[in-house]
């Protein structure tokens, strides 16, 4: 080792069933933690933002990815994507 002191990375998830909904549709929350100490805790927190699918949720079919991802790159797929995004 060079000591070279690299910080550890992590995502934190977890996929709830039945899944939350707004207004029917699954949606996804980005928001951002700093863990900058543990003792004593210090952290950081910043506001993200909500990705809500643009069908309503329904269990199946699972073929349906406008209901079940709430991806960009999937969602701006969809024609009514740029009439939605106003």
């Amino acid at each position: 080792g060079g000591g070279d002191d690299l910080a550890e990375q992590y995502v934190v998830q977890r996929y709830i069933s039945p899944p939350l909904l707004i207004d029917g549709r699954k949606f996804d929350l980005r928001v951002y933690v700093l863990i900058a100490r543990v003792s004593p805790l210090l952290a950081f927190y910043h506001d993200g933002y909500a990705r809500v699918a643009i069908h309503p949720y329904r269990a199946a079919p699972l073929d349906d990815r406008f209901a079940h991802l709430t991806n960009l790159s999937v969602q701006k797929l969809h024609p009514t994507f740029a009439q939605r995004r106003e």
